[in-house]
C-alpha cells in the first residue's frame, strides 16, 4: 500500500492500578479524541490530562459505566467521549483492574517528510510537551533531538517504576 505521508503504530503496555503511565499520542488518525485514541481500555481506567500551557494536570476523565456502555466522564459525570488528545498532548494513564492493558497507537506522524518541529517555551513555566517526531534515545543527543535550552533550565523525566519525576537541570554549555 502507498501512503503519501509516514504511518505507523506503537504498542503501550499500561500496568495496571496503582501504576500511573505517562504518555503522549504520538500519531494523529484525523479524528483525535479520547475515545478513538484510548478505545477498548477496561473499566476504571483514569486518565489525568496535561495543560500544554500551564503545565498542571487540569483534567481527569475516568472510563466508566455498564460493561457494554461505558463512556468517557469528566468529574461532574458528563460524557466527555470527544474529548481532543492529539498528537503531542500528554497524559497519565491509570488502568483500571488488576491486569496489564496493551493500547495500540496508529495513525501518521505530524510532520512531514524531510520537516522539523519546533516546540516553544516561556520562561518560568513549566510546560507539558511530548515530540511529534517519533525519537528514542537521550535529550542530550544534541544532533538528533537539538534540544540546547538555555542555562538553569530543569527538565523533569517521568519514572514509572518510582512513580515520581526526576528533574535534571541545564547550566549551560560545556564551554561556558
Amino acid at each position: 500500500v502507498y501512503s503519501s505521508n509516514f504511518v505507523g503504530y506503537a504498542n503501550v503496555i499500561f500496568a495496571p492500578t496503582p501504576t500511573n503511565v505517562l504518555v503522549t499520542t504520538p500519531f494523529t488518525t484525523g479524528n483525535d479524541v479520547i475515545s478513538n485514541v484510548l478505545a477498548g481500555v477496561p473499566g476504571g481506567t483514569v486518565v489525568q490530562i496535561g495543560d500544554p500551557v500551564g503545565g498542571a494536570f487540569s483534567t481527569t476523565l475516568s472510563f466508566s459505566g455498564p460493561a457494554n456502555n461505558r463512556h468517557w466522564k469528566d468529574g461532574g459525570g458528563n460524557n466527555q467521549d470527544n474529548y481532543p488528545l492529539s498528537a503531542g498532548t500528554g497524559y497519565f494513564v491509570s488502568v483500571g483492574g488488576t491486569s496489564p492493558y496493551t493500547n495500540t497507537y496508529v495513525g501518521s506522524v505530524v510532520a512531514n517528510s524531510g520537516a522539523s518541529i519546533t516546540n516553544t517555551f516561556t520562561g518560568g513555566v513549566a510546560t507539558l510537551n511530548g515530540s511529534l517526531i517519533p525519537f528514542g534515545g537521550s535529550v542530550t543527543n544534541v544532533s538528533a533531538l537539538n534540544l540546547v535550552p538555555p542555562g538553569g533550565t530543569t527538565i523533569q523525566l517521568w519514572d514509572p517504576v518510582a512513580q515520581v519525576f526526576n528533574a535534571y537541570s541545564y547550566s549551560g554549555p560545556a564551554n561556558n
